[in-house]
């Protein structure tokens, strides 16, 4: 039993679908209680999503409804960005990298280690207290493995 054209297109459709939550998933970065929110309301969905479209026969919309839902929840999940670093963390950013040394926000930049273009998040983990000098030549470039460590 084959599939025709038109079912292998919905079922690429739907693919998409599932590949753009898993996307989403991974440029948010925003932690892991928000991704396993996003992958519960997902799954619940769905499976509701599939028990509808079995009761009324219609088993070869599964994919593609699936695809549309994920779809639809990565965009409705999906925290909203915003450049502003509180306060608090960046006390605790300056703390954790100037051990102690004046902050001079002249001298210093709080920088995303992963850039905040790129998808980076404004977590402690992904901020470091840089010379000025080294944050304009670094700009959004991705960091270096070396970076991380």
């Amino acid at each position: 039993m084959g599939m025709d054209t038109g079912q292998l297109i919905l079922a690429a459709i739907g693919i998409l679908g599932w590949a753009y939550l898993v996307w989403i998933l991974w440029v948010s970065r925003e932690g892991i209680f928000w991704i396993m929110k996003a992958v519960s309301w997902g799954v619940l969905v769905f499976v509701a999503t599939q028990l509808v479209l079995r009761a009324t026969h219609r088993p070869e919309a599964e994919v593609v409804v699936g695809g549309y839902v994920a779809a639809a929840l990565a965009v409705a999940l999906t925290p909203r960005r915003s450049r502003y670093i509180p306060a608090a963390v960046k006390r605790r950013v300056i703390a954790r990298d100037l051990k102690g040394k004046k902050y001079n926000p002249r001298k210093h930049h709080i920088d995303h280690i992963w850039p905040f273009s790129k998808g980076g998040s404004s977590a402690p983990e992904n901020l470091r207290v840089i010379s000025r000098k080294e944050n304009l030549r670094k700009g959004a470039k991705k960091p270096r493995l070396r970076d991380w460590f």
